[in-house]
């Protein structure tokens, strides 16, 4: 089309030099977060392995990925001879985890009798870990990228659209700059 019909092309010269280089830092930030996902999937994806390995009673409260609270027990008691350890009280103090969620998480890892070695639950520790600080992470990003954004007329455009937000608009806009 554009060898075709030259006539017809119009080029958008209201972008200063400046601006398409921010559309080109804006592209790179999205690359970033982009990055932090894949990371936390890998980790995500080993810690769901160790836990079929070595702690089986827990995959039950895994069937849409591993939610917040799961991944905070772990963080702190990442083996089921911790978990009862620890006791209700103790448990129930950690975020997502009500009195009644934790007596449920004790009456599943109560029956269990394995041995996690050290080296195995500082593993799922940190990974636990880890994917935590990737999600806290990739939020904060994800609001440096829309602050930086969301001021831009084209981004208020596209918000004005039902069913696009601001991140989606930002994203849009980095995407294909002149919309």
């Amino acid at each position: 089309y554009l060898i075709h019909f030259p006539k017809k092309v119009r080029y958008n010269t209201s972008f200063s030099m400046d601006e398409n280089n921010q559309f080109t830092e804006g592209r790179q930030l999205v690359t970033y977060l982009k990055m932090l996902s894949k990371q936390k999937v890998q980790l995500t994806n080993q810690l769901e392995k160790l836990l079929y390995q070595h702690l089986t009673e827990v995959i039950v409260y895994c069937r849409h990925g591993i939610p917040g609270w799961l991944l905070r027990l772990l963080e702190k008691y990442p083996s089921a001879m911790q978990i009862q350890k620890a006791g209700v009280e103790k448990i129930s103090q950690i975020s997502g985890i009500s009195p009644l969620k934790a007596k449920s998480i004790l009456a599943k890892v109560g029956t269990s009798d394995y041995v996690l070695s050290h080296q195995i639950q500082h593993v799922i520790s940190v990974t636990a870990k880890e994917i935590l600080h990737k999600e806290n992470l990739h939020e904060q990003e994800k609001q440096y990228l829309i602050e930086q954004y969301k001021d831009i007329e084209q981004v208020k455009l596209l918000t004005s659209l039902p069913g696009i937000g601001l991140h989606s608009a930002v994203i849009l806009l980095l995407e294909i700059e002149d919309i």
